[in-house]
């Protein structure tokens, strides 16, 4: 016959909370929300961020300029923003577009949340428009320069006018490249 050696455990206490614990407890929990603040903070726009009526890129050769006439509208009045598209290049350069929209208007109200303020899609241009397959090439030459212009009426998604405050207007060229720029602007009663 064999003899097993069996090991017993013994059974442990229920800790209990202590001091320390606590206090350990309290400090993580204030760290978390710490880091919650700063990642609201560094992830939205601040209040206090300025207006921008002109934004730019240089890549792969082009410069884009998303432009509007000025950084503060009265309510209800239209504003036009241009997308001016620039081939920096010695060579011809195609922009291929798969769609009959060439270039979108993203419209974003600034919400205020705490010390941020959280961008809300307000309007898009392409989704009142008619979109279809239609793929197409735009060339530039060396030097050339092609301008995409869209128009927002201050109204939202479902036709109605906009409150005052301040808005992201958002230009994107969709062609195969689908570059984006930013534009920072208010609206406010006369």
């Amino acid at each position: 016959m064999r003899t097993r050696k069996v090991r017993l455990k013994r059974k442990e206490e229920p800790r209990k909370v202590t001091r320390k614990g606590t206090v350990l407890f309290v400090a993580l929990l204030v760290l978390a929300v710490v880091g919650f603040v700063v990642g609201v903070r560094m992830g939205v726009s601040r209040k206090d961020a300025k207006l921008t009526g002109t934004s730019e890129l240089n890549t792969r050769g082009l410069y884009y300029q998303l432009k509007m006439a000025r950084t503060s509208y009265h309510l209800g009045e239209p504003i036009e923003v241009k997308l001016s598209v620039r081939n920096m290049t010695s060579s011809p350069v195609a922009l291929r577009f798969s769609k009959n929209l060439e270039f979108d208007i993203t419209v974003r109200k600034e919400v205020d949340l705490l010390f941020a303020q959280v961008p809300k899609v307000v309007w898009k241009m392409s989704e009142s428009q008619m979109i279809y397959a239609d793929p197409h090439d735009k060339v530039l030459a060396p030097g050339d320069v092609e301008v995409f212009v869209g128009e927002w009426k201050q109204l939202d998604r479902e036709g109605k006018p906009v409150s005052p405050g301040n808005y992201q207007i958002i230009g994107t060229l969709l062609d195969e490249r689908s570059e984006t720029l930013q534009l920072r602007g208010q609206t406010a009663e006369e």
